[in-house]
């Protein structure tokens, strides 16, 4: 079985029940991989990770149709490349044409929290009224994301999100296999943890098999 809750701070325990049916499925998939939303945008924060090409070519796209705004690169070191990801991916835009003044660079982040403390005191400082914002990530962190977005970003600001999807699962087969279970139940569990208002009814307090 794999568990998602492996770690000393096990609670809230998502992965120790009985192995998942389709209607827990079905609730798990759409809780965590959020309808798509974009915006035409202000800003966008680019959350940063070891494959930064994904985020990258999805924030490129939004920036080609106009939908943008200034990029915002976040995402602290990372030992696997070597640099801070938010560095790597903002020189790499600027590299494929955008004006390195609409490619900023947010490179201490640690985690989510931070991803959006740090792009967001960038944004707040810019000259401009910044009204609309999107978030690009990759498709199961949606949820997550956005919530934690809302925790330091006012609620005057609208949030949209742009997806890319994971190279391992998607939302339609991510149960089938071990990786997808571990990746997907983990966000489960941090929802349950960091946001437990967000859990569908159903999945408070139930303990789930991967």
């Amino acid at each position: 079985m794999v568990n998602a809750c492996q770690s000393p701070e096990r609670e809230p325990c998502l992965t120790d029940m009985l192995p998942l049916d389709a209607g827990v499925r079905a609730m798990i998939t759409e809780l965590v991989f959020r309808q798509e939303a974009p915006l035409r945008a202000d800003c966008t924060i680019v959350l940063g990770m070891t494959l930064w090409q994904n985020p990258l070519a999805a924030a490129l796209q939004l920036y080609r149709e106009q939908a943008a705004g200034r990029l915002v690169f976040t995402g602290g070191h990372n030992p696997r490349i070597g640099r801070p990801e938010g560095e790597v991916m903002a020189e790499a835009a600027i590299a494929r044409g955008i004006p390195p003044y609409m490619a900023l660079s947010e490179p201490r982040a640690r985690h989510t929290g931070e991803n959006f403390a740090f792009s967001w005191a960038i944004i707040a400082a810019l000259p401009e009224t910044v009204r609309t914002v999107n978030v690009v990530g990759i498709s199961y962190h949606a949820s997550r994301a956005l919530l934690t977005a809302r925790t330091v970003i006012p609620s005057s600001v609208a949030l949209g999100y742009r997806s890319y999807p994971s190279i391992h699962f998607g939302a339609d087969d991510w149960h089938l296999t071990p990786r997808g279970r571990r990746d997907v139940l983990g966000e489960v569990a941090k929802l349950a943890r960091y946001f437990p208002e967000a859990l569908p009814p159903e999945l408070k307090g139930m303990q789930i098999a991967g």
